[in-house]
């Protein structure tokens, strides 16, 4: 895991200065969102003191999801080449994930990345496709400029065509009785993203 957050402050008109820090998530945008922080972001320790009186903001993802996108993610990392990825391999391929669901960070239990940090507060967000549209309020309210300009790069970058292979195989491979071994595994993400989900409703 990384042991490093991403610190930045803003001003609240009510309550003055604040500070906050981006926990990095595997797959749930942790390599374009630094990008698009303000320019005095600073990188520190998740251990640091500082952190204490600061709010952390956590962006999570649908754990299925986030599930079949770390798998092929993890074995792109090995370099299948696509003209072999038979059906047999993928077969391979998905009887080890299901038999062992979190392979490497990418799959790690979106929770235990920020559950130990010693923090003021957490501020989460569901999706990132629409982070930018729900985290209006919350940046206008504290004076935070995120460089959205540059969002647009940073995500049209496509897929490679061996992780959408095995992605698709994912979906059309894995049962009803994995399905549900995968959500009990991430119990702990659902809690947290149904009660995000509930709070959105009335903010």
């Amino acid at each position: 895991m990384d042991p490093n957050v991403y610190y930045f402050t803003g001003y609240n008109e009510k309550t003055g200065n604040c500070k906050f820090f981006y926990v990095p998530i595997p797959k749930n945008g942790s390599t374009s969102i630094p990008y698009i922080l303000p320019e005095s972001t600073l990188i520190i320790s998740n251990e640091d003191e500082i952190l204490l009186d600061a709010t952390a903001l956590i962006i999570l993802r649908d754990p299925i999801e986030r599930w079949f996108s770390g798998i092929a993610q993890f074995y792109h990392a090995e370099r299948f080449n696509n003209k072999f990825l038979k059906d047999d391999l993928l077969d391979s391929i998905y009887n080890r994930a299901i038999n062992d669901i979190a392979l490497d960070p990418h799959t790690y239990i979106q929770t235990s990345f920020f559950k130990d940090i010693q923090c003021q507060g957490h501020i989460f967000f569901y999706m990132l496709d629409k982070f930018k549209t729900n985290s209006k309020k919350w940046r206008a309210k504290n004076n935070i400029h995120f460089h959205f300009d540059k969002w647009e790069n940073l995500n049209n970058s496509k897929s490679s065509i061996t992780k959408i292979k095995m992605i698709n195989y994912l979906k059309q491979r894995v049962t009803a009785q994995d399905l549900k071994k995968i959500r009990d595994y991430y119990a702990d993400d659902y809690l947290i993203i149904n009660l995000v989900k509930e709070l959105t409703k009335y903010s």
